[in-house]
């Protein structure tokens, strides 16, 4: 790692050699700069080393944690596979460790007490008693919520439950059934009876039997365990155990990840000792696409928008389905790349792992023996790979190229998805069995690169050695751009110490000319510094609420539309929404905040970082340039005077200007990431507020019930577009400008350096009688210039000269 190696050597060198001999030398105000650049250099230095996130996402049952087990190497399952769903509200995350070790923390009793809701609601049903108030959310599961719509939705037609409902209904039953079974038995298809089940749970939250049944032995241990997680909850301590300590690790890690406890983790991270994630990756497995609450779809939105570096979507033989491209929209993942969409190569790649291949080499197999399995299952791959492009390609445009204007920059998103999408077909059955060579269960693939993993595998390292290559790469310009500024600085020290002095009459003379010369160059200088001091304080506050003005009307409009298809909704599905805040999720989905949030987002987005981003760097560079272009004319001139200065001490003072210049450069373009970063992670969370307040609002006044809920709804809703859009102009506005203001800062620092480079260089061709005299001191110059010597020896080679001589070697 010649780069991280070279750039910790340099910051050593400064702070134990070069930073001292600064202090004395230098002002206040150039130290603080040296200061401000050394903690910035650190900072990349640490960050270099940067993990590949890897976030699978897929519906449930479609083989995650299968092919995250087989991408870590391990013969038996590491992470949760199977079961009743989704059995965590969190994402799931897997690191590298030469110590397998897990952390996890637990849910409170809520989440016991939303199955006890649930189980009760069931067993009332059976026994034919009252149901609890259908109006009261917070004392039901978001599954049995549900069923109170669908049932509302049925009256309301007048049409009885089909088939098809019924069994929709019965199959979220014997989830919630199955699930309330793992956590007492360990076992999803362990029947208990139902009172049994309830007495259990709410002992285990911390309440009492009421329903007469008695804790048989079998259960004993995890109902202690269930009741040892909701302390630990509770007093917001996490559990941990590492293999070298714990000699039931292997138990205790299947309990949470598989067993009874897996549905009370709200994370858990397994730090694994694979060869894989010794590359710097961190595998995360996402909840279920499809599911039913709220709260995965969050966790789902934070990985993808915030933490993605690649995005493994995972589909079966049948294809991309509707709800995992959706979750592409709905995740927030294709407006986050709205913020780079002239530069993409820091954005997420996506790979699309298509997973049960077997199944339909085996039935061609059946159809067609003249061909080996294995043969069927190549030629289906191949297949696969055409397909599933095509397939991602036509949901993009469905579900973001569908309205009917359609900005440039959207299309500029999904032509550079595409251009970097990689489709690998897999079978991670067939991967473990050619590795566990069981001959009672042998393989019909000869050859593990056959399987698609290996490749699968393979990819991921490249990613993340891509983004490694780019970080050092950055962290490579950074370290020269600073080593640079402190030779170029160590060199103009020299100079002036090293130059003779001259006859006063001689220097005001050359002054005086010099002077003169300066005139028109000090006048353009002054005017193109008020230029860019008027762009950094006028132009760009006005552009952003310029932007903002034009992003709240396009936001109005796309909200309109997307209204108009919210009113073919059911008013039970409405009243729904209404009730949490205009979120539902169901047989069909609302999620009012993240929908107007979105619209309102995409032309900030889009304004932000192809307009204003790019005008600051622009501007910056481009002052940066005409600096040293004006510096470098009243250098041209002094040099060419001959024996009346010291070239020497002149060409050191411009090259320390021009290296000066190039970090004003820098800093407008670093900036530009931070500020991308920070606007994407800030700005949606603010707009969804008023919208909550207005549900909140709704609901108190029982608007939400009683004839013409529907209208009611409709009508708040429709307000709600003109209202929304014109109250997230003030939040949006303030974070930009906030934003904005963090870059201005920046900027303005590395200004104090330029206030007046023509006077710097003025200063090293006259340099005033009282500096001369300073310096005139044989025993200060001698001094100055041994520790200079020794500050010269001290100094680590530079990168190229580093890796010349590791290659002599």
């Amino acid at each position: 790692m010649p780069s991280h190696n070279s750039s910790r050597e340099l910051l050593d060198w400064y702070r134990g050699k070069v930073n001292p001999f600064f202090r004395e030398h230098l002002s206040e105000q150039k130290m603080e700069e040296f200061e401000k650049d050394s903690a910035r250099l650190n900072h990349s230095l640490e960050s270099s080393e940067i993990e590949l996130s890897v976030c699978f996402l897929g519906n449930s049952g479609v083989g995650k944690s299968t092919l995250i087990n087989a991408v870590i190497g391990g013969d038996r399952p590491v992470v949760p596979s199977g079961g009743v769903g989704p059995l965590t509200a969190q994402a799931l995350v897997v690191r590298y460790s030469s110590h397998p070790r897990f952390e996890v923390e637990y849910h409170g009793p809520g989440q016991l007490l939303r199955t006890v809701f649930g189980l009760e609601q069931m067993f009332r049903d059976q026994l034919g008693k009252p149901n609890t108030d259908p109006d009261d959310i917070d004392a039901r599961s978001e599954l049995e919520e549900i069923d109170l719509v669908d049932r509302e939705e049925r009256t309301e037609s007048g049409s009885s439950e089909s088939s098809s409902d019924s069994a929709k209904r019965l199959e979220r039953r014997e989830r919630l059934r199955r699930r309330a079974q793992l956590l007492v038995t360990g076992k999803q298809d362990d029947e208990r009876d139902l009172p049994y089940l309830l007495d259990c749970l709410r002992e285990a939250a911390g309440g009492k039997r009421c329903w007469g049944t008695e804790l048989t032995e079998q259960d004993t241990s995890r109902l202690l365990g269930l009741s040892n997680a909701i302390l630990l909850a509770k007093s917001k301590t996490q559990f941990s155990s590492a293999a070298d300590d714990d000699k039931n690790f292997a138990v205790s890690l299947n309990d949470h990840a598989t067993g009874y406890l897996a549905p009370l983790i709200k994370s858990l991270t397994l730090h694994w000792n694979s060869p894989v994630l010794q590359q710097g990756i961190a595998l995360v497995d996402l909840p279920g696409v499809g599911v039913l609450r709220d709260v995965h779809r969050e966790v789902t939105r934070y990985w993808i928008r915030e933490k993605a570096n690649a995005l493994v979507v995972i589909i079966d033989h049948r294809g991309l389905h509707e709800s995992v491209a959706e979750a592409l929209r709905q995740s927030e993942f294709l407006n986050a790349l709205l913020y780079s969409v002239d530069e993409p190569e820091d954005d997420p790649v996506v790979l699309v792992a298509v997973t049960r291949i077997d199944d339909i080499a085996n039935e061609r197999y059946q159809q067609d023996k003249s061909k080996k399995k294995f043969q069927h299952f190549l030629e289906v791959s191949q297949e696969a790979r055409d397909k599933l492009k095509r397939e991602m390609q036509l949901a993009l445009h469905s579900i973001w190229l569908n309205d009917d204007e359609i900005p440039e920059p959207r299309r500029m998103v999904v032509e550079n998805l595409l251009s970097r999408l990689q489709v690998h077909p897999i079978s991670a059955p067939e991967y473990a069995r050619l590795r566990t060579n069981d001959e009672d269960d042998s393989p019909f693939l000869k050859l593990i690169g056959q399987t698609g993993i290996p490749n699968f595998v393979s990819s991921l390292v490249d990613l993340a050695a891509e983004r490694k290559h780019r970080a050092r790469e950055r962290l490579k310009k950074k370290s020269s751009l600073f080593r640079e500024r402190i030779l170029t600085t160590l060199e103009l020290i020299r100079q002036q110490w090293e130059s003779g002095s001259r006859a006063e009459h001689e220097a005001q003379k050359l002054k005086e000319e010099m002077d003169h010369f300066m005139v028109p160059l000090r006048k353009e200088f002054l005017l193109r510094q008020g230029a860019y001091r008027t762009f950094l304080k006028k132009n760009v506050p006005q552009r952003i609420r310029d932007l903002v003005e034009s992003a709240s009307l396009r936001a109005s409009a796309q909200i309109n539309r997307y209204l108009t298809r919210l009113g073919t909704s059911h008013w039970a599905t409405l009243r729904a929404s209404v009730k949490r805040g205009g979120r539902y999720s169901g047989a069909s989905d609302i999620n009012l905040p993240t929908e107007f949030a979105l619209r309102f987002e995409e032309p900030i987005a889009e304004f932000w970082g192809r307009e204003i981003l790019k005008d600051i760097r622009q501007e910056t560079r481009s002052y940066a340039q005409d600096c040293v272009r004006i510096v470098e004319d009243l250098s041209s001139w002094a040099l060419g005077q001959g024996a009346r200065v010291q070239p020497k001490l002149i060409e050191a003072q411009r090259d320390a200007i021009r290296a000066d210049a190039k970090k004003l450069e820098s800093v407008g373009r670093e900036m530009i990431q931070e500020v991308r970063d920070e606007a994407k992670a800030r700005l949606i969370d603010s707009i969804g507020k008023p919208i909550g307040r207005r549900c909140e609002s709704f609901v108190k006044k029982n608007f939400h019930i009683g004839p013409g809920v529907k209208l009611r709804i409709l009508e708040l809703y429709g307000s709600m577009a003109e209202e929304v859009s014109e109250a997230a102009k003030d939040p949006a506005s303030l974070i930009l400008q906030k934003l904005f203001k963090d870059v201005e800062r920046e900027i303005l620092d590395a200004f104090k350096e330029h206030e007046n480079p023509l006077d710097e260089l003025a200063e090293a061709i006259v340099s005033s009688q009282e500096t001369y005299l300073k310096r005139s001191d044989a025993q200060k110059r001698g001094k100055t210039l041994a520790s200079l010597e020794e500050i010269w020896k001290a100094m680590p080679p530079a990168e190229n000269d580093q890796l010349k001589a590791e290659a002599s070697i």
